[in-house]
């Protein structure tokens, strides 16, 4: 193929497109090749040694490269530098660089860069210079073993790429000739196609050469090299060629050296030089810089053609370049030839680019170029592109210069580019010059040259080549000339067979119907006839230009009918007239030959008007409109009816005499109005429409879009015709979109129409509103912005007025609901601020970002009136963006000043304003806004501002007046009340009010408690209360403690139960209570529903005695405590009910129905699937569910469909994971998330890991993930989360946000992971947050790295601390937070800190450094305030997040929490203790005052130094308490010891309350202990700190006491011994009914029992008798989880074959209890693969040692396995790798 510069420069003529924009030229716009840098500045880039010490940025191809080019530099600044060496070497394939620093010159084997261009990214192969020094055989043995390289996809690339450079010929007879290993390694090293000389392996793979591809995404600037040199034929094509994608390569700097090699390509033929005697400088100096070692050798060596380039002056430079040049040592640009040593010579950058731009400059003198003959064609070329704007002045607009170039054929690319008809059309140029046929046979022939001949002399072209056999093959050996196969009409198509079989254009009639696999087919192999039938046929072609994947189409028919083009031949005007005109040629005429065009078709109105009757040809009218303005052509009058057809820019095939019958616009001339409408939207009425478009088509929807574009234009909306016509389009239309079933019909209707339509709807009224917004309605979330968006202000407020009518009627989804509000606020409202009143329902949509960047122009008092009328449905995130905005202007920033009218309008968003605003407030603005504030929740920390600021002016106030401060009362603090003490009146009202906060649950502070009620007499004397004083005190009795409530007469408590039954009692006082209720009443149904919560203090002995007929009465009320009762009292129930035979009560029996035994369960299966309906909605535990779901699946013969999975409710959690992978189909899979995601119970882990493993072959959306239940969705593997989109990572986070609890709950690695790619998707990993940004991330932050938490603005963190102290910080976030607290941008040192600042900071002061609390003021330090900060901490722990979060806490961070807040009460303590020792002689501790901190914190002196009362009312606190230590808890037993002597008269109900403190029992008290009550023993099995010798001495107390042998235990006595099971000895239990013990091993399994291996597997033996569980070999999950720890029991070798089904069931507990021997003999590695993570963690360390590392991971496939997720995920396992790897292993997951 002939390379000429001109191939270049050609384009695809692709451009015509008339069908989408008739009226825009051609304008082909080809930018100049910039040169290519010299190889100095890749030296620069690449041999920057600073950056290589600074970063460790340096890599094998770098030191290749460098060592060579560089040497001087290199052999100074890396040699001498040892520590930089030895990072380097660890890598095997640079052991060369020691010999080579040790050398005095580079005389030994180096890794050079091999690359015939200079790429500083581009790392090919190696070739090396002659080696002096000895390959280092020693590492060659080491790490070129050939015959362990069983995997080569584990082989590590550093040892591939070191093999390959110093063992060389072995590794080519290795690996090069091994296909299968050549096509695995060349994934990740592109080299290997050069070094093994292969090519082949890079063809059919999709990562390599898909040229198709490169403008989609990245392409590594490595794979483009190697597709340079391995594929130049197709390279050039495809990419040189593509002007586009060619500038987009170029972008990546790794692709600089593109466009010269590309020009290189076509310029650089050295060997047709010789035979071109006039080479253009400009193209040598080219050569020189892109080509340079192919331009040393060939020119420079070649002195015949070094002569003749110095026959022109301007190269002269060539002698002094070749002579230093000749001999010099380079980096080779170009490969060398197999086989040399030879390394090509080095060239300096001479001449320079400043040379070379003066050389092109001199080239183009256009004034020399009158005569074609002196101007080469290569030289036009070039000026072209380096000069384009004065080549167009000089030649494109001088026909002479013009003329004189066109006769060179090599130029007649000029006639596209200079685009000047009138200079082409009159150059009469003759192809007899240039198209000699004759010699093509003996000639490469330019490709350009045979598109030129075609079109300019088609008929010789056609008869001396197209029927030349021999000259056509040979033409076709060149892509380019690929369309001669379709003009030439050549049959020599491979696929004719196919062709006959898809392109049956006759049967082309429903265009919907047809695959575009078979029109691309058709478009390739059958060119002509699909012209034909598509491109000619413009319904057809727009019925496929429906669909979007077929946009090519336009683009394709304009180019294969341009080719052809001859103007003369085609554009004979004479006869447009007399025949109907292809739309196709009127186009191509007005483009090739606009100006005969002009004169022989715009200005001939006949011509003009037959063109234009041709609704394909209405853009000529405007075209020719345009330039005959410029000629100021005459106005011609027409009557009204042509006017209006004229100002729509219609043409129609009505003559005039038809459109102006009458001189106004009348009834009748509709008719031929919608029949002209018809034609201008492309419906020609002929025989073709019934084939080419179906009747839905014809009669509806181009007629409907006809007539709303008519009514669209508001220049025919006056036309009173219209006005009448209004009413029955529109009802039209509303039954066409109700009636049709074409989805994107009708969205395409509403999106083109919509405006129009609602206009006619605002007219019209009545139910047509409503019916249109209706189909809106049935949009999607993404069809419907689309279509929003397109809708004009007007229409979109009359769409907001339909929706605003009937709101809640319309039952809008939440999507859409979001999706209209983001359309009127971020679009609507900022074109038009007055619609704002029209949004009050889209208030509670709105974002807080979007609320606080609302328009500051809108009025005010409007918006907070509108905020005030939604205020119940916004979230407080959303109020308090309110809140911010309204303050956030000049006009209202100073709080102080706002008027009580302005304060009115604030109204409840005054309790929202950030804290450092709400503080301005005055004392007179809070007391005129007292009943706004009482009407919110306000924080703790306003509540008290607010009271001390109406109480700390010591201002005496009226009864009345504090009557109206209501709860703030509870918030102020003793000495801001003691100034009314004296004030009688006033008090009672004070101590009415705290009576009120205690029983509303308000947290007072003991102090103040003490204050107002304790030493009252009334209280401390409750034998002289009166009735209505006891009922008022009701709720002070938890406070009141157990020595109050013991006092109490049993008819005083009767009275109170209504309002004790909504107290919150400890067990122990409900059950003095329930004991003296029932001391004069009998159990009456009426009496069980009343009690409330105090049905947890029932006797289990009482519940035994219970009727079931009473107990099934009292489930509903009963059901509503079932989470406080004991697992004895909630056996005792189910145990009864499910007894009884009747199942009508299941339903109350919701709450428990987790609780029933599995073995209980599976005796009433049948009754159970008898009712399916009732048995879907319960609650069921896993195993339940897994039972039940087995059961089902059996009925059905093993055949669950969808709708039957759904049907099954909570049942359906237990489904296998094989039937789920069966029904987990494309099209249920949606359907199946959405079920579980919408069930509200927690998915079990094996039911979540099996559905991802269902997902794993589906791609990922935004509706996948919304439908994805978060807890699922946090499962997934990060690198799935890496893929996703940046919308999708959005929507991760706002879930994330949204649920931190299920966050909470992975891996603590993961959650990290998580958060920093996050950031890094989302652009916030290295900047500061914005306010909304900081908002987004939410509950996030605490995730995110220290080094970004750090960065932080402090003020907002400041700003932001009430949402700060509830979120989950780690123990390093905590210190750093803690140190923030202390920074002057937020509170300054602690020793400035005032009350303000604690009651701000709240729980966060924990925070804090013990030596920053010590340095809090102690005049801050009050006992009250103490007491709120204890009670915050408490609340955060007792809620769900809080829970979450302190079950991730280590031990470590506990005990820290607890040392702080020791040292915070008893600073505090020795305050009080100091004032008090002024009047007495010690502290004495109330109960209440232990009650409102902790126990453990006071001192132990100070606790058992308490009054008996308090001590025996605070002792079950004590015993609950877990951070005494065993010499506390020892004194604790001798104070009650001295209290209830001796030991075995000590009350079961005291024995209930010790918990931790009866550890300190002796063995000998043991046995004199009362276990006759069930509470007791239930309260001591609940210990698991017992000694074996202990529990052996209570269980054989248990057994005399209530004088019962082994096998006379029943489950619920079972239930109730708990871990003092493992004082049974191992010959006594199998004396155990099994089927009792089944009963009991729910809950006695999820215990962690101390028992040996011998009693344990005695208990496994219990559940695996026939009656019970069975053969452990039938066994399923359900039976694993049932019997929790008990599984630890079970046989060596029944665990050693337990498969993935059965593990899944196994708890951790179970995990945990199985001793480290058994765990190393019975688990294989396999099987500890198949832990999940909360198995894994439950794997002591011991475990990990004796198994995982003898075992596990020494095996090699693991430790590859968890290397290579360590190194995906980047985690740093640090020590506990050492300690614990399984639990790292785990965090991968």
């Amino acid at each position: 193929m002939m390379k000429n510069f001109a191939d270049v420069m050609k384009t695809d003529r692709k451009g015509l497109n008339f069908y989408a924009d008739y009226c825009e030229k051609r304008s082909l716009n080809v930018g100049p090749f910039s040169s290519t840098s010299d190889t100095r500045q890749i030296e620069d880039l690449t041999c920057n040694y600073d950056s290589w010490v600074a970063g460790d940025l340096f890599n094998s191809t770098d030191f290749g490269y460098c060592a060579v080019v560089d040497e001087v530099g290199f052999r100074k600044t890396v040699c001498p530098n040892t520590s930089l060496l030895e990072s380097i070497m660890k890598n095997p394939a640079h052991f060369w660089l020691k010999d080579f620093c040790d050398s005095s010159s580079n005389t030994m084997l180096v890794p050079m860069l091999m690359t015939e261009v200079v790429s500083d990214s581009a790392y090919i192969g190696f070739t090396s210079s002659p080696a002096t020094i000895v390959p280092p055989v020693k590492e060659v043995d080491i790490h070129c073993r050939y015959d362990e390289w069983t995997d080569f996809s584990m082989v590590d690339d550093k040892v591939i790429t070191f093999c390959a450079s110093h063992d060389g010929d072995q590794f080519t007879n290795v690996v090069c000739s091994d296909l299968s290993a050549l096509q695995e390694l060349i994934k990740n090293n592109f080299w290997l196609a050069d070094f093994c000389n292969n090519y082949s392996i890079l063809s059919g793979n999709s990562e390599f050469c898909m040229y198709d591809k490169w403008e989609e995404k990245p392409i590594d600037p490595s794979i483009i090299s190697l597709c340079w040199r391995s594929d130049q034929t197709n390279f050039n094509k495809s990419v040189c060629n593509d002007a586009i994608l060619l500038n987009k390569l170029v972008q990546d700097p790794g692709n600089t050296w593109l466009m010269s090699a590309c020009s290189a390509e076509n310029s650089c033929d050295y060997e047709a030089w010789l035979n071109d005697l006039s080479v253009a400088s400009a193209v040598v100096a080219l050569c020189k810089e892109t080509d340079q070692a192919a331009f040393n050798h060939m020119v420079c060596t070649s002195p015949s053609l070094l002569e003749i380039l110095l026959n022109n002056s301007e190269n002269s430079w060539l002698n002094n370049y070749c002579a230093s040049n000749t001999h010099s040592t380079v980096v080779s640009s170009v490969i060398p030839e197999e086989g040399s040593d030879t390394v090509l010579p080095h060239a300096t950058a001479y001449p320079t680019t400043q040379d070379l731009t003066n050389a092109v400059e001199n080239l183009c003198r256009y004034e020399n170029w009158m005569y074609s003959a002196v101007v080469d064609s290569t030289v036009v070329a070039v000026c072209f592109n380096t000069d384009r704007e004065q080549f167009n002045i000089y030649v494109c607009k001088n026909p002479v210069i013009l003329q004189e170039l066109l006769k060179n054929e090599f130029n007649l690319w000029l006639t596209d580019f200079c685009n000047d008809s009138s200079i082409l059309a009159s150059s009469d140029t003759d192809v007899a010059t240039y198209c000699h046929y004759s010699q093509w046979t003996h000639e490469n022939v330019d490709p350009y040259l045979v598109d030129f001949c075609w079109r300019n002399d088609k008929a010789n072209f056609t008869r001396f080549v197209c029927h030349s056999k021999a000259l056509l093959s040979e033409l076709l050996l060149y892509p380019e000339n690929a369309w001669l196969k379709s003009h030439c009409n050549i049959q020599i198509n491979p696929h004719t067979s196919d062709e006959n079989e898809s392109c049956r254009y006759e049967e082309w009639i429903d265009v919907s119907s047809i695959d575009l696999a078979a029109v691309e087919f058709c478009s390739q192999y059958d060119l002509d006839n699909f012209v034909q039938a598509a491109c000619h046929n413009s319904t057809r072609l727009w019925g496929l230009l429906i669909n979007m994947s077929s946009t090519w189409l336009p683009s394709y028919c304009s180019y294969v009918e341009a080719d052809g083009i001859n103007p003369a031949a085609m554009c004979i005007y004479s006869f447009w007239t007399e025949q109907q005109v292809d739309p196709t040629t009127v186009a191509l005429c007005f483009d090739y030959d606009q100006s005969n065009f002009n004169k022989y078709v715009c200005q001939d109105p006949n011509v003009l008007h037959a063109l234009t009757s041709d609704p394909e040809n209405t853009w000529v009218e405007a075209d020719c409109m345009e330039i005959n303005n410029s000629t100021n052509s005459m106005e011609i009058k027409i009557c009204p009816m042509e006017d209006l057809i004229s100002q729509l820019q219609w043409t129609c095939t009505l003559n005039a005499s038809q459109l102006c019958t009458y001189e106004q616009f009348r009834l009748g001339d509709i008719p031929p109005l919608i029949m002209c409408g018809l034609e201008n939207i492309g419906l020609m009425l002929h025989n073709t429409l019934s084939e080419d478009l179906t009747v839905s088509l014809m009669n509806a929807i181009n007629k409907i879009i006809m007539v709303l574009m008519a009514l669209e234009d508001d220049r025919i909306i006056f036309l009173q015709v219209v006005q009448n016509a209004k009413r029955s389009v529109l009802h039209t239309v509303l039954n066409y979109l109700q009636n049709e079933n074409n989805y994107r019909i009708k969205k395409e209707l509403l999106h083109c129409f919509g405006s129009v339509l609602l206009n006619l709807v605002q007219k019209e009224g009545g139910s047509s509103g409503m019916d249109l917004v209706r189909e809106y309605l049935k949009l999607s979330a993404v069809d419907l912005e689309g279509v929003l968006f397109a809708l004009d202000i007007q229409a979109a407020k009359q769409l907001l007025q339909l929706l605003n009518t009937n709101w809640n009627g319309l039952q809008i989804q939440d999507d859409l609901k979001r999706v209209m509000a983001a359309i009127y606020f971020n679009r609507i409202l900022l074109v038009d601020p007055n619609i704002f009143p029209e949004f009050d329902n889209f208030l509670p949509l709105l974002s807080a970002s979007e609320i606080q960047a609302l328009p500051a122009i809108l009025d005010k008092e409007q918006v907070l009136y509108m905020v005030n009328q939604s205020f119940g449905k916004l979230s407080s995130d959303q109020r308090r963006a309110f809140a911010q905005w309204a303050v956030d202007s000049g006009q209202y920033s100073n709080i102080t000043t706002w008027s009580l009218k302005f304060l009115h309008q604030v109204s409840s968003l005054l309790v929202y304003l950030p804290f450092e605003k709400f503080q301005l407030l005055t004392r007179l603005q809070i007391l005129n806004s007292l009943n706004v504030l009482l009407m919110n929740n306000l924080t703790t920390v306003q509540e008290r501002f607010v009271i001390h600021s109406i109480l700390k002016e010591g201002s005496a106030m009226t009864a009345a007046e504090f009557e109206s401060l209501g709860r703030l009362m509870c918030s102020a603090t003793t000495q801001d009340l003691r100034f009314y003490k004296q004030n009688l009146q006033v008090f009672d009202i004070i101590k009415k009010q705290i009576l009120k906060c205690i029983g509303d649950q308000i947290f007072v502070p003991n102090e103040l408690l003490t204050e107002v009620l304790v030493r009252t007499t009334s209280v401390t004397n409750q034998e002289i209360l009166m009735h209505d004083e006891l009922l008022s005190m009701a709720g002070l009795l938890p406070i009141l403690g157990l020595s109050f409530i013991k006092q109490l007469q049993p008819a005083q408590i009767q009275g109170m139960l209504p309002e004790l039954s909504a107290m919150t009692f400890s067990p122990v006082q409900a059950r003095e209570i329930t004991d003296k209720i029932l001391q004069n009443a009998s159990i009456t149904e009426e009496l069980l529903s009343n009690l409330g919560s105090l049905v947890i203090g029932l006797n289990p002995s009482i519940l035994q005695v219970i009727p079931t007929a009473l107990l099934v009465h009292a489930m509903p009320s009963m059901a509503e405590y079932e989470w406080k009762l004991s697992p004895v009292q909630k056996l005792i129930i189910v145990n009864k009910l499910w007894a009884s035979g009747n199942m009508k009560w299941i339903k109350d029996l919701d709450s428990l129905i987790k609780d029933v035994p599995l073995i209980t369960l599976r005796s009433k299966l049948t009754m159970l699937l008898s009712n399916v309906n009732v048995t879907s909605q319960m609650k069921w535990s896993v195993q339940q569910a897994q039972m039940l779901f087995r059961k089902v699946l059996e009925a059905n013969g093993h055949n669950m469909t969808k709708d039957l999975f759904i049907s099954l409710g909570f049942v359906a959690h237990g489904v296998d994971c094989l039937t789920l992978k069966h029904l987990t189909t494309p099209n249920a899979l949606l359907t199946l998330l959405q079920f579980f995601r919408d069930l509200p119970i927690e998915m079990p882990v094996p039911l979540r890991s099996c559905i991802l493993e269902a997902m794993n072959g589906f791609v990922l959306s935004m509706e996948t993930m919304q439908s994805m239940r978060p807890q699922l969705l946090f499962d997934l593997q990060l690198l799935k989360m890496r893929r996703f989109s940046n919308n999708m990572t959005q929507r991760l986070l706002h879930i994330l946000v949204e649920n931190p609890i299920p966050f909470l709950k992975i891996p603590s690695s993961k959650q990290s992971l998580m958060v920093d790619w996050i950031l890094q998707v989302l652009d916030l990993y290295d900047r500061r947050f914005s306010k909304a940004e900081f908002n987004l991330l939410g509950h996030a932050l605490a995730f995110v790295s220290d080094e970004i938490f750090m960065a932080i603005s402090q003020a907002e963190m400041k700003a932001n601390l009430l949402k700060i102290k509830n979120y989950c910080f780690d123990r390093g976030k905590k210190f750093l937070l803690g140190d923030m607290l202390t920074k002057d941008t937020m509170f300054g040192v602690t020793t400035n800190w005032t009350s303000l600042t604690l009651d701000k900071i709240d729980r966060l002061v924990f925070f804090l450094s013990i030596d920053n609390l010590q340095k809090i003021p102690q005049n801050v330090l009050i006992m009250e305030r103490i007491e709120m900060l204890f009670h915050s901490q408490k609340q955060w722990e007792e809620s769900d997040f809080g829970s979450a979060c302190l079950q991730k806490m280590e031990t470590s961070d506990l005990d820290d929490l607890f040392r702080k807040q020791q040292i915070l009460l008893q600073t505090s303590a020795r305050l009080l203790s100091a004032k008090r020792l002024q009047t007495k002689n010690d502290l004495v501790l109330s109960c209440n005052a232990v009650r409102t901190t902790l126990p453990s914190v006071w001192t132990i002196d100070l606790l058992t130094g308490m009054s008996n009362d308090d001590f025996v009312s605070c002792l079950e606190l004590f015993g609950q308490d877990p951070h005494f230590q065993s010499f506390e808890l020892f004194q604790l037993m001798e104070r009650v010891k001295q209290i209830y002597r001796p030991v075995s008269a000590m009350p079961p109900k005291v024995i209930e309350q010790l918990g931790q403190i009866a550890t300190q029992f002796t063995e000998k008290d043991l046995t004199r202990l009362d276990l006759s009550d069930l509470g007791a023993v239930t309260a001591l099995g609940k210990i698991a700190e017992w000694s074996q010798k202990k529990l052996t001495v209570l269980f054989t107390t248990f057994l005399r006491v209530n004088r019962r042998s082994v096998n006379e235990l029943d489950s619920v006595s079972l239930v109730a011994l708990g871990h003092l099971i493992c004082g049974i000895k191992q010959a006594d239990i199998s004396a155990i009914d099994p089927m009792q013990f089944s009963m009991a091993v729910l809950w006695t399994g999820r215990l962690s029992l101390s028992c040996d291996e011998q009693q344990l597997a005695a208990l496994a033996k219990l559940v695996t008798h026939s009656p019970t569980f069975g053969d452990v070999s039938h066994w399923r999950s359900e039976e694993f989880t049932e019997i929790g720890s008990i599984a630890a029991g079970l046989p060596d070798i029944i665990l050693s074959a337990l498969v993935k089904e059965q593990i899944e069931g196994l708890t951790p507990v179970a995990v945990a209890t199985i001793s480290p021997k058994k765990f190393s003999v019975v688990f294989s590695p396999t099987q500890i693969r198949m832990f999940n993570y909360q198995q894994a963690v439950a794997v002591t360390p011991e475990d990990h040692l004796e198994k995982l590392f003898q075992e596990a991971l020494l095996e090699y496939y693991f430790v590859l396995f968890v290397l290579f997720y360590l190194q995906v995920e980047k985690l740093i396992c640090k020590i506990h790798f050492i300690f614990n790897p399984l639990m790292c292993l785990s965090n991968i997951a």
